[in-house]
């Protein structure tokens, strides 16, 4: 073990040359694009290419495919970083530019907004997309006294929820309110 890397192994390509000799050879004879052609044909032999070198999956029964490859999701903690290099980068920008006080009034507006957007994203999730308008304390108060104020319909979004799993993949098993 020298510490030294071997170098990595060259991509294979999706195509062999003969199914690129044939898409131009379909071409040559036609009077329409390589797209136009053979557009299926290349991306079903690619397709199954990927398959056989098992970094494509596709599931039939839902239908759709992803790459074997996993991208791990950043955390918390990285996005925070992140987003406070980004407002420090912009605040000294604005320093240079505009002075000390621009720059100050520019960071705290963009945490300001921040933080009512935050907000206000939590309670249209919560009481609207969530209908957690209809159980509230204050719908529940109001509604003897207006007895016509309706009650939130679905978005559709509770539904997604029921047929999504916490990976965003499709849910496939019978749901009675789904079926």
């Amino acid at each position: 073990e020298s510490g030294v890397r071997a170098p990595p192994a060259p991509a294979k390509p999706l195509l062999s040359e003969a199914d690129v000799d044939v898409a131009e050879e379909d071409r040559q004879n036609s009077n329409h694009s390589l797209a136009e052609t053979d557009a299926a044909r290349i991306s079903a032999a690619a397709v199954s290419q990927l398959m056989e070198e098992g970094e494509l999956q596709v599931d039939v029964a839902v239908g759709s495919s992803a790459l074997a490859t996993e991208v791990e999701s950043p955390g918390v903690m990285s996005i925070a970083l992140s987003a406070l290099l980004i407002l420090a980068v912009f605040g000294s920008g604005l320093a240079v530019a505009c002075g000390t006080q621009v720059a100050m009034q520019g960071v705290l507006g963009v945490i300001a907004l921040y933080i009512i957007m935050s907000i206000n994203e939590y309670v249209v999730h919560r009481y609207y997309q969530h209908l957690g308008w209809n159980t509230s304390g204050v719908f529940m108060f109001l509604k003897p006294m207006i007895p016509t104020l309706p009650r939130l319909k679905s978005s559709g979004h509770v539904e997604h929820h029921r047929e999504t799993l916490d990976d965003m993949s499709l849910d496939t098993r019978s749901h009675h309110i789904l079926d």
